[in-house]
């Protein structure tokens, strides 16, 4: 638009702070107040400017899931009632931004937790979860429905050429080898899947909460 527009000021149109978007059991205070994050029935949403003032005080987080889209985040928030006590989710807004990774960074710097990140069955999601992957050090991180299976019993796309050529650089690096048998699968049958396509019966440690 501003391509087009120009100034979108001069038609009333502004830019506003993206919100942070958080579910788990966290208290932390700004200045002099508290806030306790594990109060909303849902999730949080937080400005830029909130999140980066938030100084937490208190977790009982033993886990945290970082997740690619928006749909997905809020069904994961919907249907995790049993385990919310320790765990948390992270709406990773696609390619994190900034005010996410210093989110989640403060939040394990306060106290590890266990790293679950669940993005698109693609190269761009393989991408993304790799990259959020260097916010964990200890206690570590692994992926979450990202196993090839989820190839086999979900709707499936087929690659691009950006795709394929993204997929094979992505195969020839060293971080990337936890999704290699998922990069070859995809290779081999030409195929991706979105989060929104996935069928997904239950999350592998709702039996340990």
């Amino acid at each position: 638009m501003r391509k087009i527009l120009g100034d979108l000021s001069h038609y009333g149109i502004s830019e506003h702070s993206p919100f942070l978007l958080f579910r788990g059991p966290v208290t932390g205070h700004i200045g002099r107040k508290v806030m306790d994050l594990s109060a909303c029935s849902d999730y949080a949403g937080i400005t830029v400017k909130t999140s980066r003032s938030f100084i937490p005080l208190s977790s009982d987080m033993k886990r945290i899931i970082l997740v690619e889209n928006l749909t997905p985040f809020e069904r994961l928030c919907r249907e995790t009632d049993g385990f919310d006590t320790d765990t948390g989710i992270v709406f990773l807004s696609g390619y994190p931004p900034g005010y996410v990774r210093d989110f989640v960074r403060k939040l394990l710097a306060f106290q590890p937790a266990d790293g679950f990140i669940w993005c698109d069955l693609d190269p761009d999601g393989v991408e993304i979860a790799l990259t959020a992957s260097k916010w964990f050090k200890h206690p570590g991180w692994q992926p979450l429905f990202m196993e090839k299976e989820f190839l086999f019993n979900s709707r499936t796309r087929p690659l691009t050429e950006t795709d394929m050529k993204k997929l094979s650089s992505l195969k020839s690096r060293d971080d990337a080898s936890v999704f290699y048998p998922l990069l070859s699968e995809m290779q081999n049958l030409g195929i991706k899947v979105e989060q929104e396509a996935q069928k997904i019966s239950e999350l592998p440690f709702l039996s340990e909460g």
